[in-house]
């Protein structure tokens, strides 16, 4: 009797277990495959926002980034470090009319658009200030403080100059008649990647050209016809060449990896990270615009989607969580492409970034910053 009890109760066990797998495997197969979502959370729950005390004047504008460890606020006087517990580590003083702020691993590198001032900084300390004989039109600077500037020239002419953290000079590159829109630096420490624009022949092509800072001529040359390529990315071995219908993703030393195209979408934002790219879409119907985030490997290879009907301002990664506005909430995604969160920190938010690898954020908004933490 005793044996028959068990008997029962252990086959009823594995009816509810199989019926769990078969539904843990029937959603598995419905999101990758087939692309169907569960349902966007309705009810939003309430974070704090922490506000960040910054001593600009009340009309004075200021542009910010972050990095792995820090938020930098940056306006024409200073720059101000805050942690990701909102409080100020560091200022440090600048000299910038129109300040452009752009950051990789620990470093930043802050420059004076159209001016001639560079600041390198790693962390909370300044380490060289430069200054350009030509006017700024570029800069970007790599994990290892490795600083890539792009000089105004005659006509379309313009020089890519790439120094060191310490402010010494390891590559120069004029362009001649095509006008350099990006230029970058490989993880390695050894290869610049430049975008150009090449108009001679009437017709729009951009030239990504690879560069050994050792050599004179490029180890590869890519044309791309009736393409403009504004912008470079550089994540470990990848270089992303991102263009106005498809991103081109090279190595350091232009073997082409793959490339996305965006089809009938327009390329809102993007952000890279180790779980690949991910990019915000924007998509016009017969009636209404549609909006979508695609996740791709590093290569280039789809992996998932997330859809929504709502133009948002902001589009953020950490290793773990993508965040996008949601008429004012900020919605958590993870990287299958399902809302797992809808945070109301109660602000209205321009911008949301994560700093580093955490789940601390720096929200802009119209009057100050603040922190705020996924769940």
């Amino acid at each position: 009797m005793k044996n028959g009890i068990v008997k029962r109760i252990v086959i009823a066990v594995l009816i509810v277990i199989a019926i769990l797998v078969l539904l843990f495997v029937g959603r598995e197969i419905a999101i990758r495959f087939f692309g169907l979502k569960t349902p966007s959370i309705s009810k939003s729950t309430s974070v704090d926002a922490k506000k960040i005390d910054l001593n600009f004047d009340s009309n004075m504008s200021y542009t910010h980034t972050v990095n792995n460890k820090y938020a930098y606020f940056v306006a024409t006087d200073r720059i101000y470090v805050v942690n990701n517990s909102g409080d100020t580590k560091a200022e440090i003083p600048v000299d910038v009319k129109n300040p452009i702020v752009k950051s990789s691993g620990s470093y930043v590198v802050v420059a004076d658009l159209e001016g001639n001032s560079i600041y390198i900084i790693k962390g909370t300390d300044l380490k060289k200030n430069i200054i350009m004989t030509k006017k700024i039109k570029n800069v970007s600077v790599n994990s290892s403080g490795h600083c890539v500037v792009v000089t105004e020239g005659d006509m379309h002419k313009r020089d890519v100059t790439v120094y060191t953290e310490k402010g010494e000079e390891l590559f120069v590159w004029n362009s001649g008649s095509m006008l350099v829109m990006d230029a970058v630096m490989a993880k390695n420490n050894k290869n610049v990647i430049i975008s150009s624009l090449d108009t001679q022949s009437g017709t729009v092509k951009s030239i990504i050209s690879f560069y050994n800072i050792s050599k004179s001529e490029a180890v590869a040359t890519e044309t791309i016809d009736s393409e403009l390529v504004p912008a470079l990315t550089v994540y470990e071995n990848y270089i992303y060449c991102v263009g106005e219908s498809k991103t081109f993703i090279y190595n350091a030393t232009g073997d082409k990896k793959g490339e996305i195209s965006y089809e009938d979408k327009s390329l809102l934002s993007y952000e890279v990270n180790k779980n690949g790219i991910i990019m915000g879409f924007s998509e016009s119907t017969m009636n209404e615009k549609r909006y979508s985030i695609g996740i791709y490997s590093d290569s280039g290879k789809k992996k998932s989607h997330y859809s929504h009907d709502y133009e948002a301002k902001y589009l953020d990664v950490s290793n773990n969580f993508i965040v996008v506005d949601r008429a004012g909430l900020v919605s958590v995604v993870d990287y299958n492409g399902s809302e797992q969160q809808l945070l109301d920190p109660g602000i209205d938010i321009e911008d949301l970034c994560f700093i580093g690898n955490t789940k601390k954020m720096v929200a802009i908004t119209a009057n100050g910053a603040y922190i705020i933490s996924v769940k």
